[in-house]
């Protein structure tokens, strides 16, 4: 249940980092959490800042206990990572095919790169505890 809701954390809070920064003011302190363009690298953040927040939260609550936490939370962001980073190589392929403006893509692509990023977090949690 924990993944769902830190799924859905990601989702959301990955949408708002995409705007949270045109929102700012581009405001170079902001552009360190938010996507600040339009490269790859930058739209990571909307996966990687929600994630880090959430192994934050669950390491105060109960990470501390749970021998691997850590790697287990590396790991998982750095798959989903790798999945979301991949995905956009494909963008300029699959914009055609949907007629979606590119902003879109990526915000649809989150969804998939948080899901996978969450069930790897599970099952490696699962094998370090």
């Amino acid at each position: 249940m924990t993944q769902l809701f830190g799924t859905a954390f990601t989702v959301l809070l990955g949408i708002l980092l995409r705007f949270i920064y045109d929102w700012s003011g581009e405001s170079r302190l902001v552009a360190l959490i938010a996507p600040a363009g339009d490269s790859p690298a930058e739209k990571e953040k909307m996966l990687a800042t929600p994630f880090l927040l959430w192994t934050m939260i669950q390491y105060v609550h109960f990470g501390q206990t749970v021998s691997g936490f850590l790697p287990a939370k590396f790991l998982a962001l750095l798959s989903g990572g790798l999945f979301f980073l991949f995905s956009f190589r494909l963008v300029p392929r699959l914009r055609p095919l949907f007629g979606l403006p590119s902003s879109t893509l990526d915000l649809l692509l989150l969804l998939p790169a948080s899901a996978l990023t969450f069930a790897l977090d599970s099952a490696l949690l699962k094998i370090f505890f």
